[in-house]
């Protein structure tokens, strides 16, 4: 019987509820449709709160990949490593195994190679600032020598004009002295010569 648009046959709202609760099932969950859809950050954030997650072997293969996948923003190979490793252990048999198995050996290569780069830069940053310290020092050193070279440059300078004002007041000297002898070795007038 019909009332208007509604039907009355009785078990109607049963297969109503029935057919909504099976479409419900059949969607994907919100985590695989971020995840689908290239939402990152938000597949990243709903799976860190929602640890039911956990139980799912494919979620935990794409939550391991969101976070292993340098590039992304969401990458952070620490998480990752350890999403594969749970995935490997909790899940043995899963489909995924093999995939997160290789990528955890990539992975922990990444990290190997990330670490030699951040040591080898380190050492090099050491490097550079021993070296910039002591061309710091020679520029120092070279300063401190030219200030010194234009020091004794002047007092050179001083010691020869010095020089050269004795040589002349030597010169006048004997000039005035060969003048006395001249003067006292010449005979005077009403003066014996001796």
């Amino acid at each position: 019987m019909t009332i208007g648009s509604r039907s009355t046959t009785p078990g109607a709202g049963v297969l109503t509820l029935v057919l909504c609760l099976g479409l419900a099932a059949c969607a994907p969950p919100r985590f695989e449709q971020y995840v689908d859809a290239h939402r990152w950050s938000d597949a990243a954030e709903l799976f860190s709160a929602d640890t039911s997650l956990l139980r799912n072997d494919r979620a935990v293969y794409e939550a391991a990949n969101l976070f292993g996948t340098p590039g992304l923003s969401t990458f952070d190979a620490t998480r990752a490593r350890d999403l594969y490793r749970r995935l490997l252990a909790s899940f043995p048999t899963s489909r995924y195994r093999q995939d997160a198995f290789e990528r955890l050996a990539l992975l922990e290569a990444l990290v190997r190679a990330r670490g030699e780069a951040t040591s080898q830069q380190q050492a090099l940053e050491a490097q550079i600032a021993q070296l910039t310290a002591r061309t710091r020092q020679l520029r120092a050193a070279l300063d401190s020598a030219n200030a010194l070279a234009d020091s004794t440059r002047h007092a050179a300078a001083k010691l020869e004009a010095d020089l050269r004002e004795r040589d002349d007041q030597l010169r006048a000297l004997r000039l005035e002295l060969q003048q006395l002898k001249a003067i006292d070795l010449k005979p005077r007038p009403g003066r014996p010569p001796i």
